[in-house]
């Protein structure tokens, strides 16, 4: 098995400042989504909206098939992708 972090942007910074290396999304068995900081006076619309090429991505994997998991916090771009709609969900 073959783990690779994918994104539809050229560079990702983790949460703490870190810097990724990423490769282009392409088709996978298995998309996991991880969380994101969040702040005091965190807004989630305002994150979500600059994770629409995110959300896009989690849409267009998921109809293709692609089994798509979300650690934590990345349950709302799920949901802002279209994939929780009529579903039960949780997060910590």
């Amino acid at each position: 098995m073959m783990t690779t972090v994918v994104s539809p942007r050229r560079r990702v910074t983790a949460s703490g400042g870190s810097r990724l290396d990423v490769s282009a999304v392409r088709p996978a068995d298995v998309l996991v989504v991880p969380g994101f900081e969040v702040r005091p006076a965190f807004d989630v619309r305002t994150v979500l909206a600059r994770l629409e090429p995110e959300a896009a991505t989690i849409r267009a994997r998921a109809s293709t098939g692609t089994a798509v998991v979300p650690v934590c916090g990345g349950a709302f771009p799920l949901a802002e992708a279209g994939l929780l709609r009529r579903r039960g969900a949780t997060t910590s």
